[in-house]
C-alpha cells in the first residue's frame, strides 16, 4: 500500500512537498491519498490564481518581466491579512539566502 501511495503521490505536482510539510507539522499522523489529492488541487488552484494576478499586475506596470515584487503582491492579495507579514519575512529570507548564501 505504501509503495502505491508513494508512486501516486510522486505524479502530483505537490505530491512530494505536501507529505514533507505534513510530517513536520503533524509527526504522528498519516496522510491519505484522497487528502493528498485534495491538498494538491487546492495548491494548484491557489498557485494558478497567484500567477494570474501576478501576470495582471505585470501587465498593468507595463514591464516585460515579472518581478518578485509582483508575485509577492499577488500572494498578499490572495491570502488572509494575518499571513502577509509571514510571507514577506519568508520571501525576504529566501531572497537573502539566494543572493548571499555564505553570509547567513
Amino acid at each position: 500500500m505504501h509503495r502505491i501511495w508513494a508512486s501516486l503521490s510522486s505524479h502530483l505536482p505537490w505530491g512530494r512537498a505536501i507529505p514533507k510539510v505534513h510530517k513536520m507539522v503533524n509527526p504522528g499522523q498519516q496522510l491519505s491519498l484522497k487528502a493528498l489529492q485534495m491538498l494538491n488541487d487546492f495548491m494548484m488552484d491557489v498557485m494558478s490564481k497567484v500567477v494570474g494576478d501576478g501576470g495582471k499586475l505585470h501587465a498593468l506596470a507595463g514591464r516585460k518581466t515579472l518581478t518578485a515584487c509582483d508575485l509577492l503582491f499577488a500572494i498578499c492579495l490572495n491570502v488572509p491579512d494575518r499571513l502577509h507579514e509571514s510571507i514577506r519575512f519568508a520571501s525576504n529570507t529566501a531572497l537573502m539566502r539566494f543572493l548571499y548564501p555564505l553570509s547567513l
